[in-house]
């Protein structure tokens, strides 16, 4: 997998969990991976990183989306993107 960034807009530094879904074309949702314990000290305002996903190879990454969110300790998002996969 090619490497990701995670990019802030802040002045303190954050704490998470970083959570990469599989959105098939009927809407199913499959959970692929997970980064626990992400942070991204200030005054970096970006952090680059890697991982692999770990049940890709239950659900076909040639079709659907893949949703990826940021959430903080009180479950809060911080951040996230969608990509369409077709």
């Amino acid at each position: 997998m090619s490497p990701q960034q995670l990019g802030l807009i802040r002045n303190m530094s954050v704490y998470g969990e970083l959570s990469v879904e599989h959105i098939s074309p009927e809407g199913l949702k499959t959970a692929i991976g997970k980064v626990k314990g992400l942070v991204v000290y200030t005054p970096n305002t970006k952090r680059d990183f890697a991982f692999k996903l770990k049940y890709a190879e239950t659900v076909d990454l040639n079709s659907g989306k893949l949703n990826i969110t940021y959430i903080n300790e009180e479950e809060k998002v911080l951040g996230g993107s969608q990509f369409n996969l077709n």
